[in-house]
């Protein structure tokens, strides 16, 4: 955000708000991004949008019904319907009048005959194309693309940002080599659970069945993934637990794919850390 004399540039801190739905009148929590949301859930505002549209009754079953404009059916049956039985005798043989007169200049037998005949033509067409291997009609779109890995440009019949040759890297099975496998428990000395134990894990529900809360903190990579593939670097070193600091997931959004810290840092204080670790063990194992 900017901000200040000069255009200066400062950061921008979300803050949670408390709010009432205007629907089922329960208490929920929004951040200052999402001041303007009036309801707690998405059934809420349509139960809201349900309520303001006008009632009708239905001209044919005497269902009631909701609709934004004047109806007098609730649907397209009941219309039918309706008009069946109100319709005057007239106008039935008037339309089954045109009806004949239409078939006796036309007949239906010889417009069937003439659409398989032409249907016949068109695969005696298609068979010919392909045996001297000229396809008619339009061809596909070819895109030219520039890969954001490497900077080459690559030839694809859809949008990729990456060129085939590195897209594998991007995929889940790339990004899992760089993931955090340990448990932040089993590290007392180097993560401060006070964080936790404040806020709380965030989550989002899902398929575990765990409480919402969007407010809760998640770990971070201070050497981001993004960097990691785009330069190589070691997975041993990205998914090291001196790699990963505990933030508000707020925080961590806002943060994106930028790392904290450079990576010759990173690995100069894991080298050390591994160090003393290894003579501890050696001192309490002689």
């Amino acid at each position: 955000m900017i901000g200040g004399a000069g255009g200066i540039r400062t950061k921008y801190v979300m803050t949670v708000i408390k709010k009432i739905c205007q629907c089922c009148d329960k208490p929920f929590e929004v951040t200052s991004k999402s001041k303007s949301q009036s309801f707690c859930n998405i059934a809420c505002y349509r139960q809201n949008q349900s309520d303001k549209k006008p009632k009708w009754r239905c001209n044919n079953c005497g269902i009631e019904f909701s609709h934004r404009d004047n109806r007098k059916f609730c649907c397209k049956s009941c219309a039918a319907k309706f008009n069946n039985m109100h319709r005057d005798s007239t106008i039935r043989d008037k339309q089954r009048q045109t009806l004949l007169d239409t078939l006796s200049k036309r007949p239906k037998k010889e417009k069937i005959v003439k659409v398989r005949r032409d249907m016949k033509e068109r695969k005696i067409k298609l068979k010919s194309a392909r045996k001297t291997k000229e396809i008619p009609g339009p061809l596909s779109k070819i895109y030219i693309l520039r890969c954001k890995h490497s900077g080459e440009l690559f030839v694809s019949r859809a949008f990729s940002k990456y060129s085939p040759r590195y897209r594998h890297l991007y995929s889940r099975e790339g990004e899992a080599a760089y993931k955090f496998t340990f448990n932040i428990y089993d590290y007392p000395d180097l993560f401060d659970l006070s964080l936790i134990n404040e806020h709380g894990w965030y989550s989002v529900g899902g398929k575990n069945s765990k409480p919402i809360n969007k407010t809760g903190c998640s770990r971070d990579h201070r050497v981001s993934i993004n960097d990691a593939i785009a330069n190589g670097y070691d997975p041993f070193y990205i998914k090291h637990p001196l790699n990963c600091q505990l933030m508000l997931h707020r925080d961590n959004k806002m943060k994106h794919t930028r790392s904290s810290i450079p990576y010759a840092k990173l690995v100069d204080s894991i080298n050390a850390y591994e160090e003393s670790k290894w003579r501890r063990a050696r001192d309490s194992n002689p």
